[in-house]
């Protein structure tokens, strides 16, 4: 009998939903980040082997487990806010997390479905090789987005200012701005290096060419 008290008390509920929300953090944003550097790797030119792929493949399951976990956590604080301590639900910050995590699992889908074949098809190839612009910018899109949503709502969780200081409304313009910002730097730091590689390709023709003994 007391087990089973222990057990109903609100603060054992909240500490098991919050067990459950670290795994899902751990799990999901610890895979995420090693899938982006992955991703980084195959676009400096490294070309992805059949096991590089399969690993991508488990990746994307656990960051899968990772976001439905999250989803089981998050609508779990809202149950128990709403049964314990409803004052926190008038807190814009946990409505600005859940929509963000709204986004991430639209993105999640989107690297579901059009990324992960084009990961399959380059097999032998680097990433980016014979793909149209579009897929290339549709792409990096995908990863920078990736990145964004899973940092922001830790970075909201583990800044006490944002809660109650901001209107939702203001911390998705932030959120979007944010997301913006790190999709245009990623798109640009891509083809910034890729030009150089190009650049540097072209003068080692050059170099190799003036260095072969002219005809007679």
């Amino acid at each position: 009998m007391q087990v089973l008290s222990i057990l109903s008390e609100p603060t054992f509920i909240k500490g098991g939903i919050r067990i459950i929300h670290f795994i899902g953090l751990a799990l999901g944003l610890g895979t995420a980040t090693f899938l982006d550097l992955m991703i980084v790797r195959f676009m400096l030119r490294s070309k992805i082997r059949q096991s590089q792929a399969d690993a991508f493949h488990f990746g994307t399951r656990v960051v899968t487990v990772g976001l439905i976990l999250l989803w089981i956590s998050g609508l779990g604080f809202l149950a128990y806010y709403g049964a314990f301590d409803p004052e926190k639900l008038a807190n814009p910050k946990i409505w600005a997390k859940v929509s963000i995590v709204a986004v991430l699992t639209v993105n999640a889908v989107y690297l579901h479905r059009a990324v992960l074949p084009l990961v399959d098809q380059q097999v032998s190839r680097t990433l980016f090789d014979g793909l149209s612009l579009r897929q290339r910018v549709l792409m990096l899109i995908g990863g920078a987005t990736s990145a964004t949503c899973w940092y922001v709502p830790v970075a909201l969780g583990s800044i006490p200012q944002f809660n109650n200081s901001l209107p939702a409304n203001q911390l998705w313009a932030l959120f979007c701005a944010l997301l913006i910002t790190t999709n245009a730097l990623a798109i640009t730091a891509f083809f910034s290096i890729e030009a150089l590689m190009r650049w540097r390709q072209g003068r080692g023709q050059e170099v190799g060419a003036s260095d072969r003994p002219s005809a007679a």
